[in-house]
């Protein structure tokens, strides 16, 4: 999963473990006083803080989202805080979303991902909104929103080549192109086979390839061969985006049996 924060100067690792007790110590004493003054958003920070730095050490993302859970249980959506810490709460709003948005959770995500933009106050810092922009891009092509997917990826993606960010060019390019080459109704998308649709229902539904194997009674190389033929069929290179393609074919399934209804 890519994240482009350079929003946070400089690199954990260059933070040797004894300043990074020290500042732990620090960061300890400083939520007691704020619990005691009951300025509870600023123990909000520190733990965004805390998910900031656990990106920059190339930690799971779990542990990263971890943190941004336990921060935004300081920083409630929608409620007002100290300008100063918005940005963090911005950060956060994006790392749960993203888990939503993998999870399948596509409206909770956009929720959250609408949120950290409107946090991001202008001039904001444009490393986040890059992120943002794409990952909102992600849901509403999910959702099967065509025209506002793309909206949002070539926001990202002109924010990328002012940023000289390459990770956030190549993705959002690849997506765009993907959405050109599936057509506005997914109808260049080759059909899968019946066992490829179940591959692709348990890679939606969050299961590993050892749990796919189990639940279909094959081996695990089978199931990763019919993973690498769904994914060439789908046009994609991931997990993340398989499960955006196959919520958009069903969208576009159910908007044409709709429109084929007699009225």
């Amino acid at each position: 999963m890519h994240l482009s924060y350079s929003f946070h100067q400089g690199r954990a690792s260059s933070i040797s473990s004894a300043e990074q007790t020290r500042i732990e110590r620090l960061f300890l004493m400083a939520e007691e006083g704020w619990r005691r003054s009951g300025d509870l958003s600023w123990i909000g920070a520190i733990y965004a803080h805390r998910a900031l730095s656990a990106l920059l050490e190339e930690a799971s993302f779990a542990s990263v989202v971890s943190y941004a859970r336990q921060a935004l249980v300081f920083l409630p959506r929608k409620e007002a805080v100290d300008f100063r810490v918005q940005m963090y709460r911005s950060a956060c709003l994006l790392f749960v979303g993203r888990e939503q948005l993998a999870c399948g959770k596509v409206n909770e995500a956009r929720e959250m991902l609408l949120q950290a933009k409107a946090d991001n106050l202008p001039p904001g810092n444009q490393f986040l909104a890059v992120d943002i922009h794409l990952t909102l891009g992600q849901i509403y092509l999910a959702q099967g929103e065509r025209n506002l997917a793309q909206q949002y990826l070539r926001q990202s993606l002109s924010e990328a080549h002012e940023l000289h960010d390459e990770k956030v060019i190549a993705e959002a390019q690849r997506t765009l192109t993907g959405i050109e080459e599936r057509g506005e109704r997914g109808q260049f998308v080759e059909p899968l086979s019946a066992q490829e649709e179940r591959v692709l229902q348990g890679l939606c539904s969050g299961l590993s390839n050892q749990e796919i194997a189990n639940e279909l009674i094959i081996s695990v190389n089978t199931v990763k061969y019919h993973i690498k033929n769904l994914y060439q069929k789908l046009g994609v290179s991931n997990r993340l985006q398989a499960s955006q393609v196959e919520r958009q074919l069903r969208h576009s399934s159910y908007v044409d049996t709709q429109q084929q209804k007699p009225h």
